[in-house]
């Protein structure tokens, strides 16, 4: 009831929703692999006794292994079937959960939009642990923002996919494209620094941050905002890194002078 106020419909959903979990339950058949042990052993226990009392009768012995491989054969065929039943049995399941989580996740409450740039860090940050690390200053130069500022659901947005880019990293795969060319691929404007920034000891200083204990030049940055007032500006500067976290956040601010 919590998505109509009409009962029939729902009555109608749940009624849906009982068909869905039975139909996926029913796909799941597996046989007690104890009767397959015991069949084969029974034949080769059945040819182990005719060769026992075969004496020197060699071709008693070549019809008695003869049959016995023709019997194992079959069982062997019956056991590959089995795997490959068991198999599809296994696919269905893993369609079957992945159906049953996005259905949990249409069901889920929707998650309230940040209303100032402090909730979509904060936010991000919770959703992020181990995968995105942020500098320890974050907090205080997110406060000389407008609340309002990004606005914050975008700064949220491209914070949570600087953290999809941070997986993408893992394990040193290749990107197959520049960091900037892949987030905008991702919906988010990103640039990386100008010559002139790289050459600049000032400029590179101003662009560099205590992440992880650690001073780190951040040479991206992300732009939710763009042709509006200083304090409405933000800017997210960021680098990679070959070890996990593999995306470090240095600032969420305004624009640099």
């Amino acid at each position: 009831m919590r998505r109509t106020d009409d009962e029939v419909v729902a009555r109608d959903r749940f009624r849906e929703e009982l068909t869905e979990r039975l139909i996926e339950a029913s796909t799941f058949v597996a046989d007690d692999p104890a009767s397959g042990r015991f069949d084969t052993e029974k034949v080769q226990s059945v040819h182990d006794a005719e060769r026992a009392n075969a004496g020197g009768d060699f071709k008693a012995l070549e019809d008695s292994y003869v049959t016995e491989n023709d019997a194992l054969r079959t069982a062997l065929a019956a056991a590959r079937k089995e795997v490959e039943t068991l198999q599809q049995n296994v696919e269905s399941l893993m369609i079957a959960l992945r159906s049953r989580e996005r259905a949990d996740e249409q069901l889920a409450a929707p998650e309230s939009p940040p209303e100032t740039v402090a909730d979509a860090v904060a936010t991000a940050r919770n959703k992020l642990t181990g995968v995105v690390a942020f500098a320890s200053s974050l907090d205080d130069d997110v406060a000389t923002l407008d609340a309002s500022a990004g606005p914050p659901d975008k700064v949220l947005r491209y914070l949570l996919t600087l953290g999809d880019l941070s997986r993408a990293l893992q394990g040193g795969k290749p990107l197959g494209r520049s960091v900037p060319i892949w987030l905008r691929d991702e919906n988010v404007e990103c640039s990386g620094e100008s010559e002139t920034v790289k050459a600049s000891k000032a400029a590179r200083a101003r662009r560099t941050f205590n992440i992880a204990s650690e001073d780190r030049y951040c040479e991206y940055h992300a732009k939710p905002s763009d042709g509006v007032a200083p304090d409405l500006c933000v800017r997210i500067y960021f680098t990679t890194d070959n070890t996990a976290p593999h995306v470090r956040v240095g600032y969420v601010c305004r624009h640099f002078d």
